[in-house]
């Protein structure tokens, strides 16, 4: 279980209960060796800020320009990372060393479905846990119970309305983080090496 503090030290002596205004996430996970993740932003106050930093996956240049304009209005101060394909939001993800708030994907993708997608991100351990949520014209109920169990918290069906998009942030929306490059490699020698044996 992971806390938030506001010492920055991991030690969580104190529940933040104004928002999102500690610099450090504490956490006991043994086996991700990060014992804490840098969080983005900062407030007037000298805390942090939750930095919203979200990603459309859709190869069609309309549709995901509409998704990045509902976010932006529907979410102050979002920052809205649009790309193609998966494999180009996960060299994104990767060369920022990335983990966004929110992730919208179609399931329809050139080359990685937004099925492989979502099991790809499960193989990497400093993106297990990002939220995704699917967006589709019309899937078959296998398809959505599919996504669900890859790890999708969400399913939206087209055409998309800006007050769905609110709820979808407002429920699975979370800081964004930027991660530590050396402790993410460790953690993914780590998780190769357990898988192995």
């Amino acid at each position: 279980m992971s806390r938030w503090c506001s010492s920055g030290r991991g030690q969580c002596d104190q529940q933040v209960a104004r928002g999102w205004t500690c610099g450090k996430i504490s956490t006991p996970d043994q086996h991700f060796l990060a014992d804490t993740i840098n969080r983005c932003g900062e407030t007037q106050d000298g805390g942090t800020a939750m930095q919203k930093i979200f990603f459309v996956i859709d190869p069609d240049a309309s549709d995901n320009e509409r998704m990045a304009r509902i976010l932006t209005k529907a979410v102050e101060g979002a920052d809205v990372i649009r790309v193609g394909n998966a494999e180009a939001a996960i060299a994104e993800m990767e060369a920022r060393r990335l983990v966004p708030s929110l992730i919208f994907c179609t399931l329809d993708l050139p080359g990685m479905s937004g099925l492989e997608f979502l099991a790809e991100l499960r193989q990497h351990r400093w993106l297990e846990r990002v939220q995704v949520a699917i967006v589709s014209d019309d899937a078959p109920d296998r398809q959505v119970l599919a996504s669900y169990r890859l790890g999708a918290c969400a399913f939206l069906t087209r055409p998309i309305q800006p007050h769905e998009v609110r709820e979808a942030v407002r429920d699975f929306g979370v800081p964004a983080v930027t991660t530590n490059t050396g402790l993410v490699a460790q953690a993914e020698v780590l998780r190769r090496a357990s898988h192995a044996a």
